[in-house]
């Protein structure tokens, strides 16, 4: 991976105007900055921006199923088939099963059942 040089930008404050500024331990303070003595350090100030990229070499993917049912039954059978139909594709596209991470949930909500399932995998591929 090539990494192109950063910028750097530099300043050097004159004692002029180096008591101008507001030193940090005097941040928020309501008394005046001291001006400073005239063998006061220079104060030099820099700042620099930089900016690295690499191509993705991994994915995670989190996928949501749920269902709110009268019934018990029919909130989790819609979720099963729909999360069975996920896990196996996931698989069919080479995602290993120590890769794929599903949590269910399964509650009752005011008159009616909800099922929650989640589906976490990650993989490795050359993006393109």
């Amino acid at each position: 991976m090539a990494i192109s040089p950063a910028q750097v930008f530099a300043t050097l404050l004159s004692d002029t105007e180096n008591g101008k500024r507001c030193w940090p331990e005097r941040r928020g303070s309501k008394s005046p900055v001291p001006s400073p003595s005239p063998s006061a350090e220079r104060e030099v100030q820099v700042s620099a921006t930089a900016e690295v990229s690499a191509p993705p070499n991994r994915a995670r993917v989190c996928v949501l199923v749920a269902s709110r049912k009268e019934a018990a039954a029919a909130a989790k059978s819609s979720v099963s088939r729909r999360l069975e139909y996920i896990v196996q594709s996931v698989r069919a596209h080479g995602v290993r099963e120590d890769c794929i991470t599903v949590t269910k949930d399964f509650r009752r909500i005011e008159n009616a059942y909800q099922m929650e399932a989640e589906v976490l995998f990650s993989f490795s591929c050359n993006f393109s």
